[in-house]
């Protein structure tokens, strides 16, 4: 997040796409784990094909996160 936030980090944000790799995997999984602690029992159990899913929409739309 540092990275990804932070203005010291605007030269490596630039130049390098592996800290926007590793946020894309973050957020996926930080969606996962948001909708089964929101919808708590009622969640459906999501596996890592739902994860990989929500990565690969984040990974499409990758340049709003630079």
């Amino acid at each position: 997040q540092r990275t990804w936030l932070h203005d010291d980090f605007t030269e490596e944000r630039e130049t390098s796409e592996q800290w926007l790799n590793s946020l894309i995997t973050e957020i996926s999984a930080w969606l996962t784990r948001s909708y089964e602690k929101v919808l708590d029992k009622q969640a459906i159990k999501l596996g890592e094909a739902e994860r990989l899913h929500f990565a690969d929409v984040i990974e499409r739309n990758k340049e709003f996160l630079k």
